[in-house]
């Protein structure tokens, strides 16, 4: 079950909120922990990393890392602030403002997230927008700007209703903006032997 914690900012009811300012430190220890796993995904996209179970994406089995030390003490306080567990993560980094993610649902692709899933991302570096819009064409788009240190979750009707993205700004001065999405995988699908990463 989800805490909502006392001064959280409720972007949209049953859908996401977000904390400011949740870690006050540095990255620096985050970035150090995570740059070696990331791997690319191509042009306009990120370079992204998997950490905890393995699970599948489209029907494609895919490995994962063990979770370091600054990713487990990450997740406990993200854990503890929440009253939730997660078992997942997955760590973005977007280089400049030329990489973003176009808006998708991570339940389409990933069954295993269950049909209301509580997906806790925490934020590092630069300062992005962060967009939420309705299925329906006519729906408005919501933009928030994601800082340093805060802590967005998305719950609820979040990924059954609605889409979320990342978008570009098309500049290459922006400095990069690196994110950790804890995530519970309610099913497990073990990854093949020769495809397994260990950390």
């Amino acid at each position: 079950m989800l805490t909502i914690p006392s001064g959280s900012i409720v972007i949209v009811p049953n859908v996401a909120f977000v904390i400011r300012d949740f870690v006050t430190c540095g990255g620096s220890a985050f970035y150090q922990e995570t740059l070696p796993r990331l791997k690319e995904t191509g042009g306009k996209t990120r370079s992204m990393a998997r950490f905890g179970v393995p699970y599948t994406y489209k029907g494609h089995p895919l490995p994962a890392f063990e979770f370091g030390p600054v990713l487990l003490a990450l997740k406990a306080l993200v854990e503890n602030a929440l009253g939730t567990s997660f078992n997942a993560a997955v760590v973005n980094r977007y280089r400049d403002g030329t990489q973003g993610v176009a808006p998708h649902s991570d339940t389409q692709a990933i069954p295993q997230l269950g049909k209301q899933p509580i997906i806790a991302g925490l934020s590092f570096g630069a300062t992005r927008d962060f967009v939420i819009q309705g299925r329906k064409k006519v729906d408005q788009p919501i933009i928030t700007q994601v800082n340093h240190g805060d802590l967005l979750v998305m719950h609820g009707i979040s990924q059954s209703h609605y889409k979320h993205s990342v978008p570009t700004n098309l500049t290459r001065e922006l400095m990069p903006r690196w994110s950790v999405t804890y995530r519970q995988h309610i099913t497990v699908t073990p990854a093949p032997e020769e495809d397994k990463v260990n950390s």
